[in-house]
């Protein structure tokens, strides 16, 4: 699961419209819907923002599987969630 309190602070500093990527864009204003109406972030609602099945090739040499598991093995903590939306 992303932690939402991570998505909260994030919220504080950037918006969707703020990542260069349509596919981040998108992906961040689900997160901060998500959010809103109390429903919890996890890899499964990722996966059905992204298409529902992990095998498609989202990009060449990258299935929506992997592309799940690199964004989320790239994912920050609460500690460093500020830093890193002032980064984007």
């Amino acid at each position: 699961m992303i932690n939402n309190e991570a998505c909260d602070i994030a919220a504080q500093f950037i918006e969707a419209d703020d990542f260069a990527e349509p596919i981040h864009r998108n992906l961040f204003a689900s997160f901060i819907t998500a959010r809103n109406e109390a429903r919890a972030i996890t890899i499964t609602l990722v996966k059905a923002l992204l298409g529902g099945d992990a095998n498609v090739e989202m990009m060449p040499g990258c299935t929506v599987g992997e592309y799940i598991a690199r964004i989320a093995a790239s994912a920050t903590i609460i500690i460093n969630a500020p830093d890193f939306a002032k980064a984007i």
